[in-house]
């Protein structure tokens, strides 16, 4: 198995606890990011991000819309660069790079400096749920019990994920005939699961 390959397991097997840790330090983990988007009335956030990091972004879109009450454009760093960048000081501009290393995304900053650094795809998405979550509890749309509640949510979505991990290896040796022997493969979301698919599509490719 390549290093790539181990990598992505081991973030697979991290990420529960991570992703607990998050939740659980998440006022102070995205206080930095929520008193930039408080400093002013925005009317859209754009999140610059390709490869796995862009669709995390696609994942958690839609939940950010809803809390912020405001659009959430997802944009790759290329078209970012040479065609979409037509921003104004309303526009909250956000990068992200899984790695810290992404080379197009550092270009779409203009400085190599990067100050937040994700792991993995769901990692990220809770980082950006989270993120909404409490921007809004900034802006008064809604309270503490509601910020709890979906915390709470967030939490039992992870109890799933984990069982889906310990479940998989069954799963795979169950159907490892089928799945490898597939010629063609249609990865299908909407909604948040619209990253759901294309993320599967990348795997699949990479694998």
């Amino acid at each position: 198995m390549d290093s790539n390959a181990l990598s992505m397991l081991k973030y697979i097997m991290e990420t529960p606890a991570q992703v607990r840790s998050n939740i659980k330090n998440a006022e102070s983990l995205t206080a930095k990011m929520v008193s930039l988007f408080a400093a002013r009335p925005y009317k859209s956030v754009w999140l610059v991000a390709c490869g796995s990091s862009c669709n995390a972004a696609h994942c958690a879109r839609y939940y950010m819309r809803e809390y912020l009450g405001v659009e959430v454009k997802v944009i790759t760093p290329f078209t970012f660069n040479h065609y979409e960048h037509d921003m104004d000081k309303d526009d909250f501009v956000v990068c992200i790079s899984q790695s810290g290393c992404s080379t197009n995304t550092v270009e779409s900053l203009g400085e190599e400096k990067l100050d937040f650094v994700s792991k993995g795809v769901v990692t990220l998405m809770v980082f950006l749920m989270l993120f909404a979550l409490y921007a809004a509890r900034a802006q008064g749309r809604i309270n503490n019990e509601q910020v709890e509640t979906e915390k709470a949510q967030m939490l039992l979505g992870i109890d799933n994920y984990e069982e889906q991990i310990r479940n998989f290896p069954a799963y795979f040796e169950a159907n490892k005939q089928k799945l490898l022997s597939m010629e063609r493969v249609y990865v299908i979301g909407a909604g948040a699961n619209y990253g759901t698919a294309l993320e599967g599509a990348v795997k699949i490719g990479e694998t």
